[in-house]
């Protein structure tokens, strides 16, 4: 989902935030000024003008289809015939030479101030994480299909219902695995985050497994032990599996399904963190106690 802000300061020194959210698979579309949502459409899968006032202010969302991607771009229309514009180009003939000799130092202030406040307000959150984290926001678990598989990457889409509705979104995640160590299949469950009023705002949250997912993590490190290992028993190999989950969590599931994968193709899971794994005191006292 395309997630881009602007801040404007109009004539009197009000300060606003523009932003739009555009879902990358349904097109759907919102913009919003200082929180308040000022248009909303849907299916926008090609180049849109949209038009709205910030006070007496005609502005313009400019969103221009390209062959691999959308680009956006906020502007005041200082054209077009209005009060506000017919007093702003007699302000601006009066003043022209004190903007010509002010303007290297009101630049030079004004990006100095932006980037402050936008680093103030917008670090490290942004508009997104605000939306998603607050009082209307909902959760509930996606489902994720992987679509297409490339040697650095997959193309996925996950859906989840909310409001007696079906959404769906569409992504790219590395091809290895996820950052929580653990690589990504068709079926998987995680939590999903969305606003309750559009939830088209959305995002997937992989660090958030479901229990259940938590569970098929668990057999997969199993049965990708016992096929490495073919010498020991299925019992064996699941025990050995929940103790470095009760000591690493899933980092210690990944160290035992990456244990025969070199360090330099993974460099956090691999063959080298599964021997530290096995090799420590914990784990072998786990092991002697536990598993028989």
């Amino acid at each position: 989902m395309a997630n881009f802000n602007w801040v404007y300061h109009n004539d009197a020194g009000s300060r606003y935030v523009v932003g739009v959210f555009h879902g990358d698979n349904t097109g759907h579309l919102m913009v919003y000024c200082n929180m308040r949502i000022v248009l909303i459409d849907f299916n926008v899968l090609q180049s849109a003008n949209y038009s709205f006032f910030i006070e007496d202010e005609l502005c313009e969302m400019v969103i221009t289809r390209k062959p691999d991607r959308f680009e956006y771009d906020f502007r005041v229309n200082r054209d077009v015939d209005t009060p506000q514009n017919r007093e702003w180009r007699a302000r601006a003939r009066s003043n022209k030479i004190k903007a010509w000799l002010l303007v290297g130092s009101f630049v030079t202030v004004l990006v100095l101030v932006v980037g402050w406040l936008l680093y103030r307000q917008y670090h490290p959150k942004d508009k997104l994480d605000e939306l998603l984290s607050g009082p209307h926001a909902g959760e509930t678990v996606a489902r994720v299909f992987v679509e297409a598989r490339r040697p650095d990457s997959l193309t996925i889409r996950y859906a989840f219902v909310a409001n007696s509705m079906v959404f769906e979104e569409k992504g790219r995640q590395p091809a290895l695995a996820l950052g929580n160590g653990l690589p990504l299949e068709s079926g998987d469950e995680f939590a999903v985050r969305y606003a309750a009023s559009q939830p088209f705002v959305n995002r997937i949250y992989f660090d958030k497994p479901t229990i259940a997912q938590v569970q098929r993590y668990r057999d997969r490190a199993a049965a990708r032990h016992l096929s490495l290992n073919p010498d020991i028993t299925e019992s064996r190999a699941r025990c050995l599996v929940e103790i470095a989950f009760d000591l690493k969590g899933l980092s210690g599931l990944a160290d035992i399904y990456f244990q025969d994968v070199d360090p330099q193709k993974n460099p956090m899971h691999n063959e080298q963190t599964y021997k530290r794994l096995v090799r420590d005191e914990p784990f072998r006292q786990a092991v002697e106690g536990r598993c028989l």
